[in-house]
């Protein structure tokens, strides 16, 4: 049987952040996002780099830590707090209020959004985000991180409609408790990319799950979610080819940031932290 792949260890430590190259040799057809925006505008430890400049699109936006961008031009822009919102012609308007059922303690939270490849012909976005202590909806578990799917509605302003939240992805394991005074409430990545399958993937994270403090490593464990890079369909189906349910590549401290590289056909996990 094929061995399990297990997320490499970077050949050369940075400072700020450590990036895992894993290969898949297809193409690509959607662009890279965050990760590139954030690399080409603040370089790889917050300086701007030679050659660049940066200037301000809007104001006003929530603590931002995701963004796509819609055919139409709008960019939505995801915040921990748990919404989204948009920008146009440099204006801010709401587009998605998930704060009645987000959890944003520690590094949880609503962590990124991004917009289908065939946004065009199906109108969906895909928001990844922790769930609070409400179930729900088609049968998803309270207080597990998940990636919902939801329809755009055109308008002026646009919106998605809250209502249409279909789950695509839940976390297997929910949320570890705290033991020995560590809290579990930190590293849940995470990033939405589409492949050169068309399968949706997601980085994310170990949930804190230190094994020097706890009695299982659930990063390590092979069936859980914990720790995982995540490979769906978008309908909510598991692909061929994963090592387990929809777990794809395993062994993940905290994938922060990912994002495919249609030049190189690889698929990048940006990992930041203290030892990462």
């Amino acid at each position: 049987p094929t061995p399990p792949r297990q997320a490499p260890q970077s050949s050369k430590s940075r400072s700020c952040a450590r990036v895992l190259r894993l290969p898949r040799p297809r193409l690509h057809p959607s662009s890279m996002r965050l990760l590139v925006l954030a690399l080409l505008l603040q370089g790889a430890c917050g300086q701007l780099m030679s050659g660049f400049q940066k200037f301000q699109v809007a104001a006003g936006l929530n603590t931002a830590n995701g963004v796509d961008v819609l055919p139409s031009g709008q960019i939505l822009v995801s915040s921990r707090t748990g919404t989204i919102q948009q920008v146009v012609s440099g204006q801010v308007y709401g587009y998605l209020d998930l704060s009645a059922v987000v959890d944003a303690s520690g590094t949880k939270g609503l962590l990124d959004v991004a917009v289908d490849p065939q946004f065009l012909s199906n109108g969906y976005i895909y928001v990844f985000y922790t769930r609070n202590g409400v179930a729900g909806p088609n049968g998803a578990a309270a207080k597990t991180a998940r990636v919902s799917r939801f329809r755009h509605v055109a308008g002026n302003p646009s919106s998605a409609l809250l209502s249409s939240e279909f789950v695509v992805w839940a976390d297997n394991t929910g949320y570890p408790a705290s033991k020995d005074g560590y809290a579990a409430a930190h590293n849940y990545g995470g990033q939405i990319s589409f492949g050169p399958d068309g399968s949706l993937y997601v980085s994310t994270g170990d949930k804190g799950d230190d094994p020097t403090s706890r009695s299982v490593n659930q990063a390590q464990n092979y069936t859980s979610d914990t720790g995982c890079i995540i490979r769906m369909n978008t309908d909510g189906t598991v692909p061929n080819g994963n090592i387990y349910s929809g777990c794809w590549v395993k062994g993940v401290r905290n994938g922060m940031r990912s994002t495919w590289d249609s030049v190189t056909q690889r698929y990048y996990v940006a990992v930041p932290g203290t030892g990462a």
